[in-house]
């Protein structure tokens, strides 16, 4: 919990505070035509001895409503929920689930059923309450969702999908190459002399010059094209015998697939391919049919260091850059490479992802995320809404959104206490009526938390995320009796995602502009008029929601970094059959 004081960046609560006194400047402000007890003429500058008893003394004078099954956060098939809970207070007027009426027994008991789907993925299940004497509102409100539950633990199947274009993979040819020039190989090539009981060589030094890479999809596999020059190996033969090698056009011109093993490390399986050496210049005089057998014992010797020891070592090292970070917290993204197709212009690569949290915050209780089966998405040759080529097409599936949004909520990262002293019910009386009764001195403090975590929705007009419910609780601090809910709040956040470019080539998750639907809950305090409510936090909520939603704009997908390797983003949609997933479409230039 971090809790704010003022100064430095949090001049916000100056702005609110301003925005509450200045009644007239932003919002139309009312008070209470009827409280909901007797209040007589006073004097607001200095309050007097004689005010109404503290709601909480009187709590049977005040409706309150509790939905008991299901819990925020459960996650549903879709059909038939039940809904039950307990209702006391005064009589009632109207008791509703979701709009729709619903009867209260005599011993305060409700039961209903609502229906949720699929397309649907977001449920919000509202029991309001109103009085018949006095109209006063009581709600409570749980989130439920529509889908399969996982937990952090389980893997995002399919949850990072990389396509490679073949002006990417010429790209990522490039930059392998640069990766590995003037690469000093002198003990990777000993332990392949070591592995093979060589035992008539000892490599004394080898070094790799000037590597050219070329990569390129084919329907039948990947195409592998390396050429090497300026290759040296000094060297050992038969213990006494000391040899400088050098060569010149090595060439390796392969189809290959890729494989993955337990460990989620690649390797190349070869399906057809050539070897060779163009130039094998030695500056010993030993007899050619020597030069023969030397060249016999370095030859498969440099086409497996070549092969599994540097290109597949220096991919999965790629891979393994691709993390996840966050401004707080201890957060780790897993990549595991799964599958792997081709076409003559793509190749794509399947990744599952598992995110690992250090810490999980102890009073977020939401057990698990919704997940959806999806199918993974297709590539075309173009975006496709702004129809430009591009190098590399990333597709995050909503099943890792969800579980890396899960992550922030379940670590406490969006959780906000606002406590200072100007903040007391002295200052909320000049709004609410309802206020009247407490010590105008008693501390008032705004906590803000996530009920349930923000979840991501795909459609036709792109991806946006949902923060349903996002609670404010305005809470009384009474000392040694302990702390009060006043009055609670919902909010629901919808804001479209979109991805920019970092300086350092990392990819962030950034949310275009917020739609704001406040919703009062629970109403201890027994404020009547809670349309006056809703304009205040509207306003307030203009000013704090961004601060508070910062931790969900730093979502950043980092690179390995390149130097040289320059990004751009030509595109960002939701593909896939059912737009479950967030295309992120990437030119990359090296």
């Amino acid at each position: 919990m971090t809790a704010f004081k003022l100064g430095g960046r949090l001049l916000l609560i100056v702005s609110l505070l301003t925005l509450l006194l200045s009644l007239g400047a932003c919002v139309e402000i009312e008070t209470d035509p009827d409280p909901p007890y007797p209040v007589k003429e006073r004097d607001y500058s200095y309050p007097e001895p004689a005010d109404p008893d503290p709601a909480w003394d009187h709590p049977e004078d005040f409706p309150n409503v509790r939905i008991t099954t299901p819990k925020d956060g459960e996650v549903f098939t879709a059909g038939a929920v039940t809904v039950t809970g307990l209702y006391s207070g005064p009589e009632l007027a109207s008791f509703k689930i979701n709009s729709r009426p619903v009867t209260v027994g005599a011993n305060g008991a409700f039961s209903t059923t609502i229906n949720v789907e699929t397309a649907n993925p977001v449920v919000p299940i509202m029991a309001t309450a109103t009085t018949a004497e006095d109209e006063l509102i009581s709600s409570d409100l749980v989130t439920v969702f529509v889908g399969v539950a996982k937990t952090l633990d389980d893997t995002a199947t399919n949850g990072l999908i990389a396509d490679l274009e073949n002006r990417g993979l010429a790209a990522v040819g490039e930059i392998l190459s640069e990766l590995l020039d003037d690469t000093d190989i002198t003990n990777i090539l000993g332990k392949r002399v070591a592995a093979e009981k060589l035992e008539v060589l000892t490599i004394d030094r080898a070094y790799l010059g000037n590597l050219e890479i070329g990569l390129a999809g084919q329907d039948e596999g990947l195409a592998i094209d390396l050429l090497a020059n300026g290759v040296e190996i000094d060297l050992t033969l038969l213990g006494f015998i000391t040899l400088n090698i050098d060569i010149n056009g090595l060439v390796m011109d392969l189809l290959a697939e890729l494989e993955f093993d337990e460990e989620n490390n690649i390797s190349l399986n070869v399906l057809d391919g050539n070897f060779g050496i163009a130039e094998f210049v030695i500056d010993s005089a030993l007899v050619p049919g020597l030069v023969n057998d030397l060249i016999e014992l370095l030859a498969p010797l440099l086409y497996d260091l070549f092969l599994e020891d540097l290109l597949v070592d220096e991919i999965n090292n790629l891979l393994a850059g691709l993390n996840l970070s966050f401004p707080l917290g201890d957060f780790e993204l897993e990549v595991i490479p799964s599958g792997f197709v081709t076409t003559d212009r793509n190749v794509g690569i399947g990744i599952d992802t598992r995110v690992t949290l250090a810490e999980a915050d102890p009073d977020f209780d939401q057990e698990a995320f919704p997940t959806v089966f999806s199918d993974p998405p297709f590539f075309g040759e173009l975006t496709p809404d702004t129809e430009r080529p591009y190098g590399i097409g990333l597709a995050l599936n909503d099943d890792l959104l969800n579980q890396l949004f899960y992550a922030v909520s379940a670590s406490g990262l969006l959780n906000f206490d606002f406590s200072d002293p100007i903040l007391n019910a002295r200052l909320f009386q000049v709004i609410f009526w309802s206020f009247e009764g407490i010590d105008p001195d008693m501390p008032i403090v705004l906590e803000f938390g996530p009920s349930v975590a923000p979840v991501v929705v795909g459609d036709e007009d792109g991806m946006k995320l949902v923060l349903p419910a996002y609670t404010g609780r305005t809470i009384v601090d009474r000392g040694v009796r302990g702390p009060w809910e006043a009055m609670t709040f919902a909010v629901d956040v919808e804001a479209p995602l979109d991805v920019v470019v970092n300086a350092d080539s990392s990819l962030s998750l950034l949310l275009g502009e917020l739609d704001v639907q406040v919703r009062i809950v629970h109403n201890p305090v027994g404020q009547k008029n809670v349309e006056n409510i809703h304009r205040v936090f509207d306003e307030l909520l203009d000013v704090l929601l961004p601060e508070l939603l910062t931790n969900l704009e730093n979502l950043t997908l980092t690179i390995p970094e390149i130097s040289g390797l320059t990004l751009t983003v030509p595109d960002m949609t939701a593909i896939g059959d059912n737009y479950d997933y967030l295309g992120v479409f990437v030119n990359l230039s090296y």
